[in-house]
């Protein structure tokens, strides 16, 4: 029975000192090899990977941008980390950055409708639990951007990228004009006096904090169609952001109608350079 119980024994001492070891290979080459990870299978795992090469790459950028799928798509140059998270909020981002120990000297902020969404609480336990935050820290090959699934799948898309002929991002007249019209409806209605107190209330304390830490902070409206950016709901958000933060430098609303979108909210790619330009231009 002993000579049994301790065979038992040996051999999951064998297999945890093999996997052992396979990790502390992985560890060693993957992070090397392949720097940056790859990219999420999803959206949701996509905003993961963003967030924890902010968090654990020690890297400090001059300019953190938080935002939803809305400045999402943007490149800037320079030394700028867009931490905008589709499907997300500003709110989450800055959530994301006051519990990091990263230190920028400026926040671009963006102001649209999804600023009403509150942080997303469990996408923050997802990077911050108790275990998880230490644990990604310690052994960097638990981060997402390492998995092996997402490294296949970088690879696979590098190579499909690199092999695709770039398709235009321009809908056809008519079904732009439909998906302009959705959005024109889903924003027909202000916000309400108290979900607009709760999100005002949310962003000062963010805002506070990050000039508590010398942190300059600005806000920025992304252009919408038109249409859209009169609605009363955007029109309603502007104003009460712009009523309470007298103390936030915005960047100039741009003049929505000399850019393009290709829904009524999200830029098509030659509207995203150009406002990346004159955003940067603008910080």
């Amino acid at each position: 029975m002993r000579s049994s119980t301790s065979s038992s024994e040996r051999a999951v001492w064998k297999i945890l000192a093999v996997t052992a070891a396979i990790i502390a290979i992985y560890q060693l080459v993957i992070p090397r090899l392949v720097p940056d990870g790859g990219r999420g299978h999803d959206q949701w795992q996509e905003n993961l990977i963003k967030a924890q090469r902010l968090i654990y790459h020690h890297v400090t950028p001059t300019t953190i941008v938080v935002g939803s799928s809305e400045l999402a798509r943007l490149t800037l140059p320079g030394d700028v980390y867009n931490l905008s998270l589709s499907g997300g909020s500003a709110l989450t981002g800055l959530e994301v950055v006051l519990r990091s120990d990263v230190q920028p000297r400026r926040v671009v902020v963006e102001i649209s409708e999804a600023i009403l969404r509150d942080p997303d609480a469990a996408f923050l336990d997802s990077l911050f639990g108790v275990i998880n935050h230490p644990l990604r820290g310690a052994v960097p090959v638990l981060q997402d951007a390492y998995q092996p699934g997402v490294l296949i799948n970088h690879v696979a898309q590098t190579w499909a990228t690199a092999h695709a002929v770039v398709a235009d991002d321009h809908v056809r007249p008519e079904l732009y004009q439909k998906l302009v019209a959705a959005q024109v409806e889903a924003h027909a209605t202000a916000p309400d006096v108290l979900t607009l107190e709760h999100i005002v209330v949310g962003l000062r304390r963010a805002v506070d904090a990050l000039h508590a830490r010398g942190v300059e902070v600005v806000f920025v409206a992304p252009p919408q169609a038109p249409e859209v950016c009169a609605s009363r709901e955007s029109t309603a958000i502007r104003d009460a952001m712009h009523r309470s933060f007298s103390d936030v430098r915005w960047v100039p609303d741009p003049d929505c109608a000399s850019y393009q979108t290709t829904d009524g909210v999200h830029l098509d790619r030659a509207s995203a350079d150009r406002f990346a330009a004159v955003l940067a231009n603008a910080l």
